[in-house]
């Protein structure tokens, strides 16, 4: 009885830890400015979206934790098909990055981007946050547009949440 308390014990603690390093791996990431940082969850979500490849006709949504975490992005959206291409803590920069890879690529109608509050909220001088989103976004919808003319393209704002409330200001 001891070993079966210990083993359960064991694979706990295993879990907890296993557990504890991704957070600290998804916080470490999120608060680079290298967006290299981000290239294996890059990569698995090209291997993800490769087989069976999306349809022509799909929406793409790219951005941050919110859409990665969308986990009935697809029922929601139906009928519509979607290509959900969310990542970690994801900055407008790193989507800027990862453009070609995440948007162009696929040559979407429709592009839905929830980006920016990572910019905000990992951002000391988070007064300077909107100014870097509007330039990068902007940079962004060109990427777009240069690849696909008649892409549309939609923007879902930032919203307030209790861990940026103090940041409002810089949000608005």
């Amino acid at each position: 009885m001891k070993k079966i308390v210990a083993l359960f014990a064991l694979a706990l603690l295993t879990s907890v830890a296993v557990i504890g390093y991704s957070i600290y791996e998804e916080i470490r990431k999120a608060a680079s400015d290298d967006p290299a940082v981000w290239e294996q969850d890059i990569e698995a979500l090209e291997a993800s979206t490769m087989e069976p490849p999306p349809p022509k006709d799909a929406v793409l949504f790219v951005g941050s934790s919110s859409i990665r975490l969308w986990s009935t992005l697809a029922e929601d959206m139906s009928p519509m098909p979607v290509i959900q291409h969310g990542f970690g803590g994801a900055k407008i920069e790193d989507v800027n990055y990862y453009a070609e890879r995440l948007i162009t690529h696929w040559s979407a109608p429709k592009v839905v981007i929830f980006v920016g509050t990572n910019n905000i909220n990992g951002n000391e001088n988070h007064a300077s946050a909107p100014e870097i989103i509007r330039e990068e976004l902007s940079l962004l919808i060109e990427t777009i547009l240069a690849a696909r003319a008649d892409t549309q393209i939609f923007y879902l704002p930032i919203t307030p949440t209790i861990f940026s409330w103090d940041k409002w200001a810089s949000v608005r």
